[in-house]
């Protein structure tokens, strides 16, 4: 599982499958299913992929989309897109009552993380307005519950296992419950040299520096493309449309890019740090 992030104030990477209709107008859902990308990205704790961003990665990948409706289909989706969830659902209309339906799986087991359905009967404008917004909330507030109850040694998104505290050990015993004696050397002990741990120390900072950098390198990009995004849904008949989408699509790959190096700063400055620590010792 990968909630641990969220409780670190880290974003999950999360993708927003179009959502399926059922008695309503394709172009109705498109609408609904883009605002929830945004009304998700608000809550804060999500990096959300952009629309035009999956469809360009599927099409790279030669992936089909139609007739794809189960969840292992979705999973599929989301390994391909590189993402740690992917929210799938419906949006419907029974006489006139609006409902939508989501489910939030996680990619890695293919297992619904969360589900959430919201009804009303109201007009069209209220489901993208008020549902739209409540559905997201829910979702948010859900994975900050998981994660306030999830154990301290689940695997995070970086591929790091995060360790319980430490117990203080008692003295150690033999069989028969006597403690052991320690054998006193009669040579001192050789000094150790210091250029190892300074370098470790030196390995730790580094990257621990450098993964914060490429970490406000990515915050940006998210920020642009929300900026960029607003323009390309506000302007459709600008002469500057299609540059917004490639912008778009640039700062995605840009994003992806900056995560994994942050990802693996953050990794090297864990294993100095553990090395750093280990050198003491030994």
């Amino acid at each position: 599982m990968f909630l641990p992030l969220f409780a670190q104030g880290k974003k999950l990477n999360i993708a927003v499958s179009d959502l399926a209709g059922q008695g309503i107008e394709q172009s109705s859902t498109a609408i609904i299913s883009d605002r929830l990308r945004t009304e998700l990205f608000k809550q804060g704790g999500f990096t959300v992929l952009e629309r035009n961003a999956m469809q360009d990665i599927l099409k790279e990948q030669g992936f089909q989309q139609s007739g794809c409706t189960s969840d292992a289909c979705a999973v599929e989706i989301g390994q391909l897109l590189g993402v740690s969830y992917i929210v799938v659902g419906t949006v419907g209309k029974l006489g006139h009552l609006f409902t939508i339906d989501v489910r939030m799986i996680e990619v890695s087991t293919g297992k619904i993380s969360y589900s959430e359905n919201v009804d009303c009967d109201c007009p069209i404008e209220k489901v993208l307005t008020s549902s739209v917004v409540a559905i997201a909330r829910k979702i948010s507030e859900n994975m900050r519950a998981q994660t306030a109850a999830a154990p301290s040694n689940v695997k995070l998104l970086n591929g790091e296992q995060a360790q319980p505290s430490a117990e203080m050990a008692g003295n150690d015993t033999t069989s028969s419950g006597a403690k052991k004696s320690v054998a006193t050397s009669t040579s001192a002990k050789p000094k150790k040299s210091p250029v190892l741990t300074i370098t470790l120390g030196v390995v730790t900072l580094a990257a621990a520096g450098a993964g914060f950098a490429l970490d406000n390198m990515l915050k940006a990009r998210v920020n642009d493309n929300a900026k960029l995004q607003a323009d390309y849904k506000a302007q459709p008949g600008n002469s500057q449309y299609m540059d917004y989408a490639i912008q778009i699509s640039n700062n995605n790959k840009s994003a992806n890019t900056y995560q994994n190096l942050r990802n693996a700063s953050y990794i090297l400055s864990g294993l100095g740090l553990a090395g750093f620590a280990v050198s003491f010792f030994f």
